[in-house]
């Protein structure tokens, strides 16, 4: 009897820590372990925002979920772990490649990947498994939520609110977030300058721009219809440019119907190219061009360098404007129907990386003027290129605050067709020695938050995923000012 009584005692404990376990908080969903979630194929499909349960009930268990976002955005994916046991998990694609994956060595040690871009519509997976550790009580808890793009500069829906910007500094991210958001930007430009506006909107919207002077006047518009992007040019119509001061731009969906908000930014580019008086063109040079395909690394079988033209050209002609001395630079390139094939496979996160790290990569070309002193004589002042959506970035990597590297992403669909890229620089040289220098100009593919082989992410910023050794374009300058 009393082992009888010892025996029940046993069963009615073990049940009732069997139901603490699996009764889920409101707002969570729980799976049987019997549910057949062992591949990609048999995937869980996950609420948009929830709390989901699970068991890893048995050595090499793996569970797999399939999470739709609803928008594109900003996802974090947490993985709470039971106290005696190491679980990890992996994001991966449709076709079951890894895109991100977080792996701990402490028992009891919650994962967290944060800040993984995602787009609404599509499919992403999520691996969960442990290779030294299962439990057949303990439950993990999987958490999932998008945050929309954010939008750093609302707000600014008014002319007085609007948001001062640097031109010339980049591409500026925002979003239209509601019917009714509207997004206005000021800048402040000399005397005879002129001013180009660039908006790239994303999929399926339909955004206008409109730039007023400083005491409201509409000054031009660009309306067209459709995700087709808009552009502004103002002040180039004749040798007198814009009057000094303030001038508005203002960002606006079309209509307060369909195709009126998302929360996926667009894409803002405002420069002021250099001003008209005095301008004096001093020397020519052309580059001779590399297709420069040898590769980093062993790239298993693939066709290296694809993406890379197989022709182009740079020139640099040197200017005089308003005593000061600069530099326009004009690269060349033709893309072919092989270019655009592997591109879109880059662009898809087909590609591997070194590391096996799969990636949604885009077509980039990235020119750095080098000087054969310890100080930058060249400094970038601004980009303009007929890529699709294309994001502009202008970098300093020395205390001399000058702009030694340009950068141009296509985060649109590239075509087998003629492109161009036009930088302006600012042309430091005096005559001394170790002035005269040159430029290098590199294809690339670059990837939103990439730093080869970490995990998660660390940076907010587009870097080379694939690239070769070689500079496909190489153009040296003397030592003065509008010398070779």
């Amino acid at each position: 009897m009393y082992i009888l009584k010892k025996t029940l005692k046993m069963i009615l404990s073990i049940t009732l820590i069997f139901v603490a376990v699996i009764i889920p908080v409101e707002g969570s969903s729980y799976h049987e372990e019997l549910s057949k979630d062992n591949t990609i194929s048999e995937a869980i499909e996950l609420d948009q925002v929830g709390n989901q349960y699970g068991k890893l009930s048995y050595f090499g268990d793996v569970d797999y979920y399939a999470y739709k976002p609803q928008h594109s955005g900003i996802a974090n994916f947490w993985l709470d772990v039971p106290v005696d046991v190491n679980y990890d998990i992996e994001i991966l694609d449709p076709k079951g490649s890894k895109l991100i994956g977080l792996y701990t060595n402490e028992l009891g040690t919650n994962e967290l990947i944060t800040k993984f871009p995602v787009t609404g519509g599509e499919i992403y997976y999520i691996r969960i498994f442990s290779d030294t550790h299962y439990s057949t009580i303990s439950d993990y808890l999987l958490r999932t939520v998008v945050y929309p793009e954010q939008d750093i500069y609302e707000e600014n829906d008014s002319m007085e609110s609007a948001t001062s910007i640097r031109y010339n500094g980049g591409t500026i991210t925002g979003n239209v977030n509601t019917p009714y958001d509207v997004d206005y930007y000021k800048v402040s430009v000399a005397e005879n300058d002129s001013l180009n506006v660039h908006l790239w909107m994303p999929q399926n919207t339909d955004y206008d721009l409109d730039i007023y002077d400083v005491s409201g006047s509409l000054l031009e518009s660009s309306l067209n219809s459709g995700s087709d992007s808009e552009n502004i040019t103002i002040g180039d119509e004749s040798d007198k440019g814009l009057s000094e001061g303030t001038y508005y731009i203002k960002v606006y969906p079309k209509n307060k119907g369909q195709n009126s908000f998302s929360w996926t930014n667009y894409h803002l580019s405002v420069n002021v190219p250099i001003g008209k008086l005095a301008v004096t063109e001093w020397n020519y040079l052309k580059s001779d061009y590399s297709r420069g395909i040898k590769l980093s690394g062993e790239m298993k079988s693939r066709k290296p360098g694809s993406y890379t033209p197989p022709d182009g050209f740079m020139t640099a002609r040197f200017y005089d404007v308003d005593e000061a001395n600069w530099v326009k630079t004009y690269i060349g390139f033709t893309l072919d129907s092989d270019n655009v094939a592997r591109i879109k496979s880059f662009n898809k996160g087909e590609i591997e990386d070194n590391w096996g790290d799969y990636r949604k990569a885009y077509f980039t070309l990235d020119v750095k003027s080098t000087t054969d002193g310890n100080q930058d004589q060249m400094s970038a002042y601004s980009i303009i290129s007929n890529l699709p959506n294309p994001k502009y970035d202008l970098e300093s990597d020395n205390s001399d605050l000058r702009n030694e590297e340009a950068e141009v992403v296509a985060l649109g669909q590239v075509e087998a067709k003629y492109y161009d890229v036009v930088i302006y620089w600012k042309d430091y040289r005096t005559g001394q020695l170790d002035h005269s220098g040159g430029w290098k100009g590199q294809f690339s593919m670059s990837a939103y938050g990439y730093i080869p082989g970490l995990f998660p992410d660390i940076s907010t910023d587009y870097n080379n995923y694939y690239q070769s050794e070689l500079d496909q374009i190489i153009l040296s300058y003397g030592q003065d000012g509008g010398e070779k």
